[in-house]
């Protein structure tokens, strides 16, 4: 594609464009502090508490690349999770399940009572 003036126009590929995804922290979280990072760069850093009543403990959003990677962390648990951002899911839940962190992509927003 070329602009007005001849030159070639630069058109961003999709996977460059930043959207919003959320993630929502589910059950299994008592109180603890949990940090969200890409490569080294600590992106945010919530305290996550799941509340019984909803199973919701903390929904975050972040404006992110698709494909880029991410890493959950709970330094007091020893508990880790990497996994990759895919846009078309826009909503990843997180959730403790037997001792073990678990992420699950999805294009449908969860629901809480």
């Amino acid at each position: 594609m070329n602009s007005p003036s001849g030159l070639p126009v630069e058109t961003p590929s999709l996977d460059k464009v930043k959207r919003s995804i959320e993630l929502h922290f589910q059950e299994g979280f008592r109180g603890v502090r949990v940090d969200i990072l890409c490569g080294n760069s600590v992106l945010a850093s919530i305290f996550a508490k799941t509340q019984f009543q909803t199973g919701l403990a903390h929904i975050e959003t972040l404006e992110l690349i698709d494909g880029q990677a991410l890493t959950i962390s709970i330094a007091e648990s020893d508990l880790k999770k990497d996994f990759e951002i895919d846009a078309t899911k826009p909503f990843v839940t997180v959730a403790i399940v037997d001792g073990n962190l678990q992420t699950e992509s999805t294009a449908i927003r969860p629901g809480y009572l």
